[in-house]
């Protein structure tokens, strides 16, 4: 419907800051005349203003790069990326989400036989070429320079039809009440059917810094996913809850030295 597809473009232009008249186009799979009536009636709100070629939100925080975030507490991602990788058994199908701590499990999967990776995380689809030992499937879509990855209407239909042995899904924050949150519109609703697709094989990576954390839009409760891996013991509210929901929690072992 007209209407839902003009809340979705607002959200979209706020989240991106500004964007072009093309790229709206493409994302909603609808023409550039059709996109310049939408436009008319958002400025009515408020909220977004013309520029040349495109429009911008009237007020919107920068997003933090994605080559910026890929440097943060990159220790505690990788070893993330490790225990995560344990997940991953030999002749799987494995969903890895995007984000910047999800592409860190790929290192650990060298010696892993026959598994085939599904993603939009394009980093993740340059990465895999340097692993004779794993199959590639991207998906397709709009891409998006905030996330490094593919979104829109084809990636979530792209998904409809698939289920997955393994989901690695990443967060912005994480919190009891808000569950699993991030900034991006459009990979909200990616993320959410992830999760209601693949329940029972759903893992989050996130590490201890996100905990107690909200971002803009909530995908799935914290007690959606089975698995949840983090680079030390989450805080003890998380662990009760996990205990007390049947929940995996996967974190170092203290009392072991690393080698």
């Amino acid at each position: 419907m007209r209407v839902n597809r003009i809340n979705e473009m607002e959200a979209f232009i706020i989240e991106r800051g500004n964007v072009s008249l093309t790229e709206l186009a493409d994302c909603f799979s609808v023409s550039v005349n059709t996109i310049r009536r939408d436009i008319a009636e958002l400025l009515k709100n408020g909220n977004i203003k013309k520029i040349y070629g495109g429009v911008m939100a009237v007020s919107s925080s920068v997003p933090i790069p994605i080559s910026q975030r890929e440097k943060a507490n990159i220790s505690s991602k990788h070893t993330i990326g490790a225990l995560a990788a344990q997940l991953v058994q030999d002749n799987s199908t494995v969903f890895i989400d995007t984000g910047t701590t999800t592409t860190n499990v790929l290192p650990y999967l060298e010696k892993k036989n026959n598994v085939t990776i599904i993603t939009s995380n394009l980093k993740v689809m340059t990465e895999i070429p340097h692993y004779s030992n794993l199959e590639l499937v991207s998906l397709g879509g709009f891409y998006d320079s905030t996330t490094s990855s593919f979104i829109g209407a084809s990636t979530i239909e792209a998904l409809s039809s698939l289920t997955f042995d393994l989901v690695l899904m990443s967060a912005t924050g994480v919190s009891l009440e808000r569950g699993l949150t991030i900034n991006s519109y459009f990979e909200e609703a990616i993320k959410r059917q992830l999760v209601q697709q693949n329940k029972g094989h759903v893992a989050l990576l996130a590490d201890t810094d996100k905990y107690g954390k909200a971002a803009l839009f909530s995908y799935a409760s914290f007690d959606d996913m089975n698995y949840v891996v983090s680079e030390k013991e989450p805080p003890r509210e998380y662990m009760d809850h996990m205990k007390a929901n049947n929940m995996v929690c996967i974190y170092p072992d203290p009392t072991q030295n690393d080698t």
